[in-house]
């Protein structure tokens, strides 16, 4: 600061008076505006540097089609920018600059007036803008049914039971690892023409019955109804054969099924039966369905799509029929006219190769080639989904979250992933949501120990199991009715038990 002395010493020598220096700007707008405007930084030799995204396992996830191999720089960084969206879910760009505030103090009152109130409007802006993304993140991650109880995500409870089959291990692998409805037996089987029950009530899990079929190596095998309910629960069991057999669980015969009437196939290794006990259905040659009387064991309807068939799954109550294709679309049958409800065509899969649904929440998740699992939330229609209440969906309990114009514009498209599990990287061949939905079990059987389990609502993968190394070649895993076990069956013929301790052993 000048003092006066000086001041008026200049004046009376020079005849000037010093003037305060102008303060600068602390921001200028229009420069930040033309860099804004301007890239940072334009390499030409993007367009020439190509990236081979086939020999990289962990950049299969990129490609849009199966036959693309390679990507320019420019493209492939686009693509890891879409998938780091779709992956984190809210738009957190740090290369972008924070808007600019003024600093400056005005010394009218009715200017600081006008700016209390603006920035009262700013902070409600800001306040709105900070509650949709918080709300877009509970609706992409916080899926569990079940607020009272919710497992962790950060190390699962899990003991290693050893072999159910210890000794009686099937000399082939494992096609077979089922429980039934009530969870009291388990069955086993395997291409060594042999089916096993062993019982899951008490502590020594007997083998109650083992059946050895001598012109049928069995792939597929179900249960219909369960052990307590009489003469109507039997199983069958198919595989690459134009016949099949049931077994009655009552009884104990078993009895050949020498020919579906009026068909051809040669080959019944894939079926799925509905949970009410109605229908079987077999998946056919050229993208058919066979839907079958369970008591007349006859056809009684063909469904056809004009697409390969990967596999099928129904809902809880059977009244509707899942069918996935090998470019991620799932059509909805309605079991009562066999007509076809609702379509829904998945984004990000190459070839898809398994799938399964968890209807309480909606949640889809579709196993492809490339070793990647996808989870979706899908809308679907309200006349192919009993779990709607008055036009919104049941979302984590007593949350309703309503459907909106936008969910319904991708339940019509693509619907995008809520999140990828890449942590195989080799083709996954099955994968299964537990009974509440709060976890999911993925594997592959190319490679050894390859076998996960993932934390449903925040999508993380525990990395305290697996630990056994004996895990070999996984060909199968089932959870238990209640989730207390989860088996696993290898390719050396062995079903491992895993006692999950936040279920019991129910």
């Amino acid at each position: 600061m000048v003092s006066k002395a000086i001041r008026a010493l200049d004046a009376e020598l020079f005849g000037t008076i010093h003037e305060p220096p102008k303060k600068k700007p602390k921001h200028d707008h229009t420069r930040i505006a033309d860099k804004q405007a301007q890239s940072a930084w334009a390499d030409p030799e993007d367009e020439e540097l190509v990236i081979n995204a086939k020999q990289n396992r962990k950049l299969r996830h990129l490609r849009q089609n199966f036959d693309e191999d390679e990507l320019n720089a420019a493209e492939f960084i686009k693509r890891q920018r879409k998938h780091y969206k779709q992956t984190i879910g809210v738009d957190d760009d740090w290369t972008k600059p924070p808007t600019q505030s003024d600093d400056e103090e005005e010394d009218d009152e009715e200017q600081q007036d006008k700016e209390a109130e603006d920035d009262d409007i700013s902070n409600d802006k800001k306040q709105t803008q900070k509650k949709n993304k918080l709300e877009i993140f509970q609706r992409s991650v916080r899926m569990t049914a079940i607020k009272d109880g919710q497992i962790e995500n950060n190390e699962i409870k899990i003991s290693e039971l050893g072999a159910i089959n210890s000794k009686h291990k099937h000399n082939s692998v494992i096609t077979v690892c089922e429980f039934d409805i009530e969870g009291k037996l388990l069955m086993t089987a395997g291409l060594d023409k042999t089916v096993c029950l062993y019982s899951m009530e008490g502590t020594k899990n007997e083998l109650l019955k083992r059946i050895f079929i001598k012109d049928l190596p069995i792939r597929c095998a179900r249960f219909i109804g369960s052990s307590s309910s009489g003469d109507d629960s039997e199983i069958i069991m198919t595989g690459r054969r134009y016949f099949l057999y049931s077994f009655n669980l009552m009884s104990f015969q078993l009895n050949r099924i020498s020919k579906l009437v009026g068909r051809d196939e040669r080959s019944w290794e894939c079926f799925e039966v509905s949970p009410n006990g109605v229908h079987i259905v077999f998946v056919g040659l050229r993208g058919s369905l066979v839907v079958v009387s369970k008591h007349t064991k006859k056809p009684m309807k063909t469904i056809s799509i004009s697409q390969q068939i990967v596999s099928i799954k129904f809902n809880v109550d059977g009244d509707y029929l899942y069918v996935l294709t090998q470019n991620a679309a799932v059509y909805v049958f309605d079991m009562k006219t066999f007509r076809c409800v609702d379509k829904m065509v998945f984004d990000g899969i190459v070839k898809a190769t398994c799938f399964d649904l968890f209807a309480r929440l909606n949640l889809i998740a579709i196993g492809c080639s490339s070793g990647v699992v996808a989870v979706y939330h899908c809308v679907l229609k309200e006349n192919a989904m009993k779990k709607m209440v008055g036009g919104s969906l049941l979302m984590d309990g007593d949350d309703v979250v309503k459907k909106t114009k936008e969910d319904e514009a991708k339940s019509g498209g693509a619907v995008e992933a809520l999140y990828n599990v890449e942590n195989l990287v080799t083709c996954i061949h099955g994968v299964e949501f537990n009974h509440d939905g709060q976890l999911l079990v993925l594997w592959s059987k190319t490679k050894k120990q390859a076998i996960r389990l993932v934390h449903v609502q925040s999508g993380k993968v525990y990395a305290n199991w697996p630990r056994d190394r004996g895990l070999s070649f996984v060909y199968k895993a089932k959870f238990s009715p209640h989730s207390g076990y989860l088996a696993v069956g290898n390719d050396i013929g062995q079903v491992k038990m895993m006692r999950l301790h936040f279920y019991g052993a129910q």
